[in-house]
């Protein structure tokens, strides 16, 4: 079940995150992120390419502001992508799901 990415559930993917990588089965997790809240059409970065399965090194949430002038300034989630550029969602601009997985340790 894919959920929705944006400032309000930013807390909900760190969540997943944390508990993914606490259960002691994965050495990292993966992220797919999805411009329909089925989770079926899957989104692209700025090269062209897939965001399905991607690995990811950092997050970053920014609250909503107001500029110098008191417009609004809407917040917004960066995910830094291991193998390409970053890719933003900003609030009341753009809309995104997600899912991630985790990535198995393997005994050796």
């Amino acid at each position: 079940m894919a959920v929705q990415l944006n400032t309000t559930t930013y807390s909900d993917l760190i969540t997943g995150i944390n508990t993914t990588l606490s259960s002691g089965q994965y050495r990292a997790v993966t992220i797919t992120i999805f411009d329909d809240a089925a989770g079926t059409a899957v989104s692209k970065d700025a090269n062209g390419n897939l965001l399905l399965n991607r690995a990811f090194s950092s997050t970053t949430a920014k609250a909503e502001t107001k500029d110098e002038a008191g417009n609004t300034v809407n917040g917004s989630v960066t995910i830094s992508l291991n193998d390409g550029p970053e890719y933003t969602i900003t609030d009341n601009v753009n809309t995104g799901w997600y899912t991630l997985s985790g990535i198995s340790i393997f005994s050796r």
